[in-house]
């Protein structure tokens, strides 16, 4: 990915313009990373069950991590920084979102626990049905 990164930047500072079914493609296939780490995790947590997503210190962490310290955090930033209106309420619900679909590719693919990703991912999401409304009234 460097390589590709460094590549990629001295094409464009040379003016490089690539042929319009070269960028076509790569749209196409930018827009399968999402639906396909879906199957994966869904892939993942069939395999791990349901019934074994439990609430334990390190999970009750993530989830306030998640959605109580990522949007407080954002606020105080919002406010050093004078953002105000509904940019601070976007920005602080961003903030709150479950966790990436895409973290449990990485963490299979680095050899990390990925059934504790995916089940993290799984009640970030469960808990983002509560969190965000009440984030929403409270911002």
């Amino acid at each position: 990915p460097i390589i590709s990164l460094v590549l990629c930047a001295a094409l464009v500072a040379a003016g490089f313009q690539p042929p319009h079914i070269f960028l076509s493609f790569a749209h196409y296939l930018g827009s399968l990373v999402t639906p396909l780490s879906l199957i994966y995790v869904g892939f993942v947590i069939y395999e791990t069950g349901l019934n074994n997503l439990r609430l334990d210190k390190t999970m009750l962490a993530v989830l306030a991590m998640r959605f109580v310290a990522a949007p407080l955090i954002t606020l105080a930033l919002c406010h050093a920084f004078g953002v105000e209106g509904i940019q601070r309420g976007v920005l602080t619900l961003e903030a709150a979102m479950p966790v990436m679909t895409q973290s449990v590719v990485v963490s299979a693919s680095v050899g990390a626990d990925e059934r504790y990703t995916a089940a993290g991912l799984s009640l970030t999401t469960l808990a983002c049905f509560v969190a965000v409304p009440l984030l929403m009234l409270l911002v």
